[in-house]
């Protein structure tokens, strides 16, 4: 039998997101309810007796909106990991766009003679919206907001990872068809405009994503109350990903 997840993460994108379908009252409960016992005890913890009584539901009730753990589970999931992959493809192909795209005619044309004859004189410092630093960077606190708003997927994503194999294997093929293929277009996007060496993508992606994510972790999970600076935070990682740790 197809694991649930992997069947629904297996379409395309657009596909995925015209199967969510507004939720009713009740079922909407049922899965903010699931989010939380599964976030608590583990999908093998988790007891759909207990999810019921969140919900303030019979488990009756629940097994006639939603015919199995399993389903419940991939149905719960799902919508939340949607919302954390749209927005990270969004920003690398509109990224990738703005570094692709030609400058019009018109604004061509606005430009002054003094300034197409010193193009880069007068921002000589300045990162455009489709560097790959500022593509991380707006990801990065993006998703970081996400994180924090989202603390029983996170909790989910991670426990799940390391102690189910189908929900592994359902995740690592989200990751593989859908995100590495236009974050690896990002990154070489930024290898070919100067912006970092050539090196391999696959170990820029296993050295970004990691820092990136850990933090994530500490600020939404381990340590959310401490007196954290974001921006701070997310612009001395992206200073020591591009420029290293030397004096």
């Amino acid at each position: 039998m197809t694991y649930p997840l992997k069947e629904l993460l297996n379409a395309p994108l657009e596909e995925q997101q015209e199967t969510r379908k507004p939720q009713t009252g009740t079922d909407r409960r049922i899965l903010e309810a699931a989010l939380e016992v599964f976030a608590r005890h583990g999908y093998q913890g988790a007891k759909t007796l207990e999810i019921a009584r969140t919900a303030g539901v019979s488990e009756k009730t629940l097994f006639q909106h939603f015919k199995s753990k399993e389903q419940l589970f991939a149905l719960a999931v799902h919508p939340t990991l949607l919302d954390i992959v749209e927005p990270l493809v969004k920003r690398c192909v509109e990224g990738v766009q703005s570094i692709e795209k030609p400058a019009s005619a018109e604004t061509e044309h606005a430009r002054t003679a003094e300034e197409r004859a010193e193009p880069a004189a007068a921002d000589s410092d300045a990162e455009l919206p489709g560097t790959l630093k500022e593509r991380m960077r707006v990801v990065a606190l993006e998703r970081l907001n996400f994180a924090c708003e989202n603390p029983y997927m996170l909790k989910i994503t991670l426990q799940e990872l390391l102690l189910r194999d189908d929900y592994r294997e359902a995740v690592t093929g989200l990751w593989m068809d859908q995100l590495a293929p236009i974050i690896s277009t990002s990154i070489k996007a930024g290898m070919q405009s100067g912006e970092i060496r050539d090196l391999p993508i696959a170990t820029v992606m296993r050295v970004v994503v990691p820092v990136l994510s850990a933090y994530a972790m500490i600020r939404s999970l381990l340590a959310p109350e401490g007196r954290w600076d974001d921006a701070q935070e997310v612009e001395l990682m992206l200073d020591i990903l591009f420029h290293g740790l030397a004096v």
